[in-house]
């Protein structure tokens, strides 16, 4: 089940700001179902040159955050039908994740993959409300950040090249914006994460640095 991302587009241009920000929450309140609100911010930011990208990128991660509230809540609410209150595979699972769990928690956040799964799992073990809105909150504002940005950028490119046609602005956007997702998408998020934890960001540089991006797809 898809949703219309042109339904959540005009009502977000209508709204401007508040607009980008019911788009995202909504974005992000059904768990598992896909709904790409960063197309929304990517050409709200293209076509509006008053909206500044990192007000629009903000205030789309803080709605986007406030909607995965509801799947961590529904994550918390699983934990009773399947763990008794002092379950030992449940207090494991709580040992295991509890010291990285922000950590993961920004990285699945701060990318287009499905973190539905992570806040799922973060709910079930009571990880700390704050320490998870935080983290899903941050990741959230850097990949709308990025994608207002990069919004922006395309828009004065068009321009420089002169090209005032809205279709070839749109495909322009659009090649770029899939192109973004692909690599995005192709990188093995669970890895990079091991690799963080193993030996911090330098190793995950240095592993970049030897063996390129065969290090992390």
């Amino acid at each position: 089940m898809e949703i219309d991302w042109s339904v959540l587009y005009g009502i977000a241009m209508k709204y401007g700001y508040l607009g980008a920000w019911a788009a995202s929450l909504f974005g992000n309140l059904i768990p598992f179902i896909p709904v790409p609100y960063l197309l929304v911010i990517f050409f709200m930011s293209a076509n509006v040159k008053e909206l500044n990208p990192l007000m629009l990128g903000l205030i789309s991660g803080i709605g986007g955050g406030m909607g995965k509230i509801v799947t961590y809540y529904l994550g918390r609410g699983a934990v009773r039908l399947v763990y008794g209150k002092g379950d030992e595979k449940l207090n494991a699972l709580r040992k295991l994740i509890g010291n990285y769990g922000a950590l993961a928690m920004f990285i699945f956040a701060s990318t287009p993959s499905p973190d539905d799964l992570v806040i799922m799992i973060l709910g079930m073990i009571k990880y700390s409300l704050a320490k998870f809105f935080l983290a899903c909150t941050a990741g959230k504002v850097v990949i709308s950040v990025i994608t207002a940005y990069f919004g922006k950028a395309y828009r004065r490119f068009v321009f420089y090249i002169g090209a005032n046609t809205d279709l070839l602005f749109t495909a322009v956007s659009i090649g770029a914006f899939l192109l973004i997702s692909y690599f995005i998408f192709k990188v093995d998020w669970v890895k990079v994460l091991a690799i963080v934890e193993e030996g911090g960001w330098r190793k995950l540089v240095g592993e970049l640095k030897r063996k390129g991006l065969r290090a992390v797809v």
